[in-house]
């Protein structure tokens, strides 16, 4: 095998299968190898469908990627505050780069929103980067409290080997509880 060749990857870059393969090229074809590489491409979750074979001297890659968009209803009960129901959508493989980004905002007893970031590979030999924005608030009916809960993280992460993992998180959260001043003892 002394080359590669990728198809049916409309949205992901090609950086992003090449760096995840490790069969050697140029080099002989390893079928055991090939079905590793298989199962790292189909572990990134932004595949539906991987075949790689052989043809001549070309370790050809075919994928089917999978919905770039998914939408995710939300019921929330909570004995405490009662129902509320929202909406949320994941943007999977973000710029074809397999980042992610994730929406979504609550209403009801409860109201919540809360955004989210990932980039598993932002810099480096598995780097990643992280980021959240969130907001809860509701009124507990059983304890006659407020309750306001604010907070943004930002974090990264690496890999080094295959088992050891470093993650660093910094941020700040805000949370205020208060007596609820509608309700009578």
């Amino acid at each position: 095998v002394d080359k590669v060749v990728i198809g049916g990857n409309l949205y992901t870059h090609e950086k992003v299968i090449i760096r995840e393969l490790i069969h050697p090229i140029p080099g002989e074809y390893q079928g055991e190898i090939a079905n590793d590489d298989r199962n790292r491409l189909y572990n990134l979750g932004i595949f539906s469908n991987v075949q790689i074979k052989q043809i001549d001297s070309t370790y050809h890659i075919t994928v089917i990627e999978t919905f770039q968009y998914l939408p995710i209803p939300i019921l929330e009960y909570d004995e405490g505050h009662g129902v509320s129901f929202g909406v949320g959508l994941a943007y999977l493989n973000f710029r074809g780069q397999n980042e992610q980004l994730l929406f979504s905002l609550v209403r009801g007893t409860s109201y919540e929103y809360y955004f989210d970031y990932y980039n598993p590979w932002a810099y480096g030999d598995h780097g990643s980067l992280f980021a959240q924005i969130y907001q809860t608030e509701y009124t507990s009916i059983n304890y006659y409290i407020n309750y306001l809960e604010k907070g943004f993280f930002l974090g990264t992460g690496i890999h080094k080997d295959r088992y050891h993992k470093y993650k660093c998180v910094i941020g700040h959260e805000f949370i205020l509880i208060k007596k609820d001043e509608n309700e009578s003892k």
